[in-house]
This record gives C-alpha cells, sequence and structure tokens, in this order.
C-alpha cells in the first residue's frame, strides 16, 4: 500500500473531485459499485486508508463493503481505524 504524504493527497483528492463534478450528471444513474471503485475507495486510499485490508485480518479490516447486522440494518461501509469503528450510511434492508 502506498502512503501519501498531505500534499500528494490534497492533489490526488482535488483531481478525484474535478473527475466527479466533470461526470457528476453519469453518475446519477451508475451502479453504487462503480461509484464506489472509481471514487470512493480511491478518496480513503488518498487518505491512507487500507481499502483493500491488505496484510490484516478480518477482525482488523479498516474498510468494509456492505456488511449486514443481526438486526438486518447495513451501513454502506464500515471504517476502523484504530480499534475506533464508524458506521456510514446506515439503512434499513
Amino acid at each position: 500500500m502506498m502512503a501519501y504524504t498531505k500534499e500528494e493527497a490534497r492533489v490526488k483528492i482535488r483531481t478525484l473531485v474535478e473527475d466527479f463534478r466533470a461526470q457528476e450528471k453519469m453518475l446519477e444513474s451508475a451502479p453504487e459499485a462503480q461509484i464506489e471503485q472509481n471514487f470512493i475507495r480511491p478518496l480513503f486510499r488518498y487518505l491512507n486508508w487500507n481499502t483493500e485490508n491488505e496484510g490484516l485480518s478480518p477482525a482488523h479490516y479498516e474498510f468494509k463493503v456492505q456488511v449486514t447486522n443481526r438486526k438486518g440494518l447495513r451501513p454502506d461501509y464500515i471504517l476502523n481505524k484504530n480499534e475506533l469503528t464508524q458506521k456510514v450510511g446506515m439503512e434499513e434492508d
């Protein structure tokens, strides 16, 4: 996993945002998986998150996608860094 400096990340994220804005209208009908692959994962990768969970055990994955809990609620993403977990986009199935 490549580590980005703050300046490298800033440049990459700026380009990512520009690309998103240029494609925004088309993305309204794009599959969520495509948006994730083209924009969400790269954003977190540029912020030095291990989006592929390389070298991590499942209990320590930093980036999990669409995991359903026992109550049937599904966050779009679960972010885990330094034992802190954040669920993003919680929806009922």
